[in-house]
């Protein structure tokens, strides 16, 4: 079983650029504006889960995480020209999570701390484009936010073994991407 998990980590790692490639192409038609802020949060925290899941061991479903770290590498660079930056104290307040993620680590050497106070920041930072969602409908991609999620389940079947460690994340992944993608269904109002 662990070879066949390790295909569907490979496979999920390269469908994770799927999604990014739909939302670029959505900000460049002008559909979807991102706040550079928060995907600069999202990038550091996809930073620390690739870290400390790598630490962990969670290697088999590790790769689409590694391919959302380059995705959002690019849309930042995109989102100088689409997006908009503007950074709150909501966003300062991930920041300081994510970084006292990573002091917790090197000062008790357990990885699991900054991996579960960084899924906690792309928690956070899930929840403030699903409320960007529901008050202005229509400004996301529904086609990224949809493979994303179908994406996700694939990257389930990755995971090695249905602990903390390994599992946090890809579940996650999965309950935050149908978030977004139920409420990327909504239409747009002018």
């Amino acid at each position: 079983m662990d070879n066949i998990q390790i295909y569907i980590g490979y496979a999920a790692g390269l469908l994770g650029f799927l999604p990014f490639i739909l939302l670029i192409a959505s900000m460049r038609r002008g559909i979807t504006k991102p706040n550079l802020a928060g995907w600069v949060l999202y990038t550091i925290a996809m930073v620390m889960i690739v870290a400390s899941s790598i630490a962990l061991g969670a290697w088999q479903a590790v790769w689409l995480a590694v391919a959302y770290v380059i995705g959002q590498s690019l849309v930042i660079g995109v989102s100088f020209k689409t997006g908009y930056f503007a950074f709150s104290r909501f966003d300062y307040g991930c920041m300081f999570i994510s970084f006292f993620g990573l002091i917790l680590w090197i000062y008790t050497s357990n990885p699991l701390y900054a991996l579960v106070l960084n899924v906690t920041v792309d928690g956070l930072g899930t929840l403030a484009i699903a409320k960007k969602l529901y008050l202005h409908p229509g400004t996301e991609s529904t086609v990224a936010w949809a493979s994303s999620f179908l994406i996700a389940i694939l990257n389930v079947f990755a995971v090695a073994s249905f602990d903390i460690s390994n599992a946090l994340y890809p579940v996650y992944l999965v309950f935050a991407n149908a978030l977004i993608t139920g409420l990327s269904l909504r239409p747009a109002t002018s």
